[in-house]
């Protein structure tokens, strides 16, 4: 009989941390489930150490590839052996709260147009220590607008509808070369937003840990110049004709402009796109005014030349001053 839910660890060389988090999955307080471990060929002991969890648990079932798929690959194979209604994925060196795996669960039997929920997270270091915690937009309409900008869904926290990658595709290596990093969820997000809702659960469900092995942090050029291009075919998905896919460019990388007026530009004609959506809410409308503003700061803050600098800056301000007295005014 298929369990409701398959909960995928990918695992790839994570010995050091690899026991705690397969016990944090085991300590759920949600039991009924089934747990898929990819080992991509490690040549440490990690699959050693998933095979000593699985003598003592029947729930954990363990793939190895003979050799290296990469992200993507080992996530398609797991998407391959997964058989639950629903997919939660974990990574291999964080810690999911014992009651992450029954929050998101309830969350999407009970919101069925929600295909992909996810959460806030805590930050850890090596050690496992607190050193922050990340809070993401939690609607459909904030998301939307957020991934104009950035990966707004933690992955190591997300559980999918598994019949949305019948409908949208799997995960997707694009790299031009072998070296890079492909932001594989990100592209995921961009195909999947037209397909379903998204939501984030405003507590944190997983403890995310930051080493210098993260491979965003390893490969943070060809990350930013993967999510370049995922961002424009984002854009293009919006099919309004001011805003161009070519304009991913400026929001990514503002400082390439000669001028800030193309990045300021764009951002008011996405800005604009967002607020007029229909069904938007006067609480949503507000945040993303404030992240509009908070984003040209950050754009203004990233140019060296002067004058156009005091222009954008003054620019920004005219618009930040309008929009509190008209928060003001309307009490």
């Amino acid at each position: 009989m298929n369990k409701l839910v398959s909960i995928v660890m990918i695992v790839y060389n994570a010995q050091e941390y690899l026991a705690e988090a397969i016990q944090s999955i085991l300590g759920q307080t949600f039991t009924d489930y089934e747990f898929i471990i990819i080992d991509d060929c490690s040549i440490d002991n990690s699959l050693q150490i998933a095979q000593e969890f699985q003598q003592k648990d029947s729930r954990i079932k363990i793939h190895h590839h003979e050799q290296n798929m990469g992200i993507a690959g080992a996530r398609n194979t797991g998407l391959k052996l997964a058989q639950g209604k629903y997919i939660a994925w974990m990574d291999a060196d964080d810690i999911s709260m014992p009651d992450r795996i029954e929050k998101e669960l309830t969350f999407l039997e009970n919101n069925p147009k929600v295909g992909v929920v996810s959460s806030f997270v805590n930050l850890i270091d090596r050690q496992g220590n607190n050193i922050g915690n990340v809070k993401m937009p939690q609607t459909q309409i904030l998301i939307s607008w957020a991934l104009c900008f950035f990966d707004p869904i933690i992955n190591p926290a997300v559980m999918i509808n598994r019949d949305l990658y019948a409908r949208v595709g799997e995960y997707r290596n694009l790299a031009e070369n072998k070296g890079d990093y492909f932001p594989e969820d990100y592209d995921l997000w961009v195909r999947m937003i037209n397909a379903t809702q998204f939501s984030n659960i405003s507590e944190p469900l997983v403890k995310l840990r930051k080493h210098e092995q993260n491979i965003t942090k390893t490969r943070i050029q060809s990350t930013i110049k993967n999510s370049i291009r995922i961002c424009s075919w984002y854009l293009q998905s919006l099919k309004t004709p001011t805003i161009s896919p070519s304009d991913a460019e400026l929001l990514w990388n503002p400082a390439t402009s000669s001028t800030l007026l193309p990045t300021f530009k764009v951002m008011n004609q996405i800005f604009r796109f967002f607020i007029a959506q229909d069904g938007i809410t006067a609480q949503e409308k507000e945040s993303i005014q404030v992240d509009y503003i908070y984003r040209l700061r950050i754009f203004v803050s990233q140019v060296n030349f002067s004058l156009s600098k005091i222009i954008a800056y003054s620019l920004m301000r005219s618009y930040q001053v309008m929009f509190l007295m008209k928060k003001f005014i309307n009490g």
